[in-house]
């Protein structure tokens, strides 16, 4: 059975970085790297609306904008998990944020976004990257520190529901959770 680990984190945190890193850590394992989230060739980045809104000041049309348009990001990521994850003959998938991205979109009601958060199967190991907001603003695209604050704190709450391990954007930090884990993982033999 393929095992998930995803990597999550708030814009900037280093998740790629982390995950390009471990691309030459772990080439001894059977490990597929899975991109999620609004990039590109995916729905949700050619949508033009959000795009054109994401960084701007949330007035009530924007709110209105991101709520039309929350359904279409959560069927983008499922549609991503359908095609990526149970299609994949890997025994180890590593994804970056993996549906994070849904819960911690803005303006969007804490209610709707933990509904869909459960929808969302959880992965088997999940590693938290986490900075400081300053530290964030200088590698981040979102230049508004009250916005990484605010992005930082709904981070919480999903964290706690993935059991996830919180740990610094450091490859030797991660590479040790992930080694760690999968020590520790029953494996099924092939053939």
């Amino acid at each position: 059975m393929t095992k998930i680990i995803s990597i999550i984190g708030y814009a900037g945190v280093g998740k790629s970085s982390i995950i390009n890193k471990l691309k030459n850590e772990l080439f001894l394992y059977d490990i597929e790297y899975v991109t999620f989230g609004i990039g590109q060739n995916k729905i949700a980045h050619k949508a033009v609306i959000y795009n054109k809104v994401k960084n701007k000041k949330p007035t009530l049309l924007i709110k209105i904008l991101y709520n039309l348009f929350y359904p279409v990001k959560a069927f983008d990521m499922f549609l991503q998990y359908r095609k990526k994850i149970t299609k994949s003959s890997a025994d180890i998938i590593i994804t970056d944020r993996y549906c994070s991205d849904l819960y911690a979109t803005p303006h969007i009601p804490l209610f709707i976004r933990k509904c869909f958060l459960k929808l969302c199967p959880i992965p088997d190991l999940t590693i938290y990257l986490y900075d400081s907001p300053e530290e964030i603003l200088k590698r981040s695209d979102i230049k508004d520190i009250n916005k990484i604050y605010k992005g930082l704190k709904d981070y919480e709450h999903i964290i706690n529901y993935l059991g996830a391990i919180k740990t610094k954007p450091d490859i030797g930090l991660v590479e040790k959770e992930i080694i760690q884990y999968l020590r520790g993982v029953k494996w099924n033999k092939k053939g």
